[in-house]
C-alpha cells in the first residue's frame, strides 16, 4: 500500500466503536501520518506494478504510451540496453498491473541501441521515442516498430539547434506526443533553449512537409530556490480536443528532499496556438502536490487511458514508484 515518505512508525487501532479496524503509519520523510481502512467491495485506486517474471526487472520509467488495450513504458539509461514495457492493466488481481513483455530495442543488423529515452508516443507504425542528447546535437527521434526494430532516426534541423543558448548543453527532449495519424509530432525541450531563462519549449514536427515549428513554455519558479529547485517539462500528452497536456515539475522531491517540493502539476495548451516564436498560455489541470500530495521528485510519465488521466515517476532505478490517477483530464 502505498504510504508517505520514509515510513517509520507503525500501529493499529481496533476498538473503535464503528467496529472499523485500522492502520496507521507515521512517515518521517514527509511528516504525514497515512491511515488504512479495509474495505472489500472499494477498487484499488493506484495499482503496483509487477513483473510476470523475475527475468523481467524494472525501473527508471520516463514516459507512457498506449494503444487502447495495452499502457508501454519506457526507462531512461538507468539500463544499458534501451526498451520497451508492456504492460496489461486487465490482470487476474484488482490493484496490479503486470509487466508482460520486454521488446528490446535494436538496429535492423540486431545490434542494440543505448539511447536515454524519455518520451514514447504510440503510432501506426510502432513507437516514436524521443531520446534527451548529452548536448543538443545528441537528442534524437526513434521510430521503433512493434519488434523493437529502429526504422528511422531524425535529428533537430540546424535552423532550431541553432535556437539553443550553447551547442554543447544538456538540456534536451523529455517528451513526445503524436497525432492520431502519427503525421505531426510534439515534443517537449525540458527547460527551453536557455536554462537560465524560465522557459521551456514546445516543438511540432510536421513529418509530410518536415516543418518544424517552435513556441516557448513558461516555466514557474521555486519559491525559495529557483536555482537548486529548477522547474522543467517531464512529460505532454496530446488529447483529441486539441489540448497538450504538460507535466511539469520542480527538483524539489524524494526521500531527502520531500519538503522542497513545490510544484508537480499539469497544465495544458492549445496546440492551435504553437506558432513559430510564440509564447504559449498554460491552464492549470491538476495540481498534484497540493491535491494529491505527490511528493516524488520526478513525476515523468503521463497518459490518458481509457478516458482517466494517470501521472508515474522515475525512480532512478531504485526506490519507490507511484502510480496515480486523476480522472478525466
Amino acid at each position: 500500500m502505498p504510504t508517505g515518505q520514509s515510513p517509520e512508525g507503525l500501529t493499529t487501532v481496533t476498538r473503535r466503536r464503528d467496529g472499523q479496524q485500522l492502520v496507521v503509519t507515521a512517515n518521517e520523510g514527509d511528516g504525514s501520518i497515512q491511515i488504512y481502512r479495509h474495505d472489500s467491495g472499494a477498487p484499488v485506486r493506484e495499482p503496483q506494478l509487477l513483473s510476470a517474471s523475475v527475468d523481467v526487472p524494472w525501473g527508471a520509467i520516463s514516459g507512457l504510451t498506449q494503444d487502447g488495450r495495452h499502457l508501454y513504458a519506457v526507462p531512461d539509461n538507468a539500463f544499458g540496453q534501451s526498451r520497451i514495457w508492456r504492460i496489461d492493466p486487465n490482470p487476474g488481481t484488482p490493484g496490479q498491473w503486470t509487466i508482460d513483455q520486454t521488446i528490446a530495442i535494436r538496429t535492423a543488423d540486431g545490434r542494440a541501441v543505448k539511447a536515454d529515452p524519455e518520451g514514447i508516443a504510440h503510432v501506426p507504425e510502432g513507437f516514436w521515442i524521443a531520446s534527451e542528447g548529452a548536448k543538443v546535437a545528441d537528442n534524437a527521434l526513434l521510430l521503433v516498430d512493434r519488434e523493437g526494430v529502429v526504422r528511422q532516426q531524425v535529428s533537430l534541423p540546424p535552423s532550431v539547434q541553432s535556437r539553443f543558448a550553447r551547442a554543447g548543453i544538456s538540456t534536451g527532449f523529455e517528451g513526445v506526443a503524436a497525432s492520431p495519424d502519427g503525421q505531426t509530432l510534439y515534443l517537449a525541450i525540458q527547460r527551453g533553449f536557455d536554462p537560465e531563462k524560465p522557459q521551456a519549449a514546445i516543438v511540432r514536427w510536421h513529418r509530410p512537409t518536415d516543418t518544424w515549428t517552435t513556441a516557448l513554455y513558461p516555466l514557474e519558479r521555486h519559491s525559495r530556490d529557483p536555482k537548486t529547485f529548477w522547474m522543467g517539462i517531464s512529460e505532454i500528452q496530446l488529447l483529441p480536443d486539441g489540448r497538450l497536456l504538460v507535466l511539469e515539475r520542480d527538483k524539489g522531491g524524494g526521500e531527502a528532499r520531500a519538503i522542497n517540493a513545490e510544484v508537480k502539476r499539469i497544465y495544458s495548451v492549445r496546440v492551435g496556438d504553437i506558432e513559430e516564436g510564440a509564447v504559449l498560455a498554460k491552464q492549470l489541470v491538476r495540481d498534484l502536490r497540493q491535491d494529491h500530495n505527490y511528493l516524488q521528485e520526478k513525476a515523468e510519465g503521463m497518459v490518458v487511458f481509457r478516458d482517466e488521466l494517470w501521472v508515474v515517476n522515475d525512480n532512478d532505478g531504485a526506490g519507490w514508484t507511484r502510480w496515480l490517477p486523476l480522472g478525466r483530464p
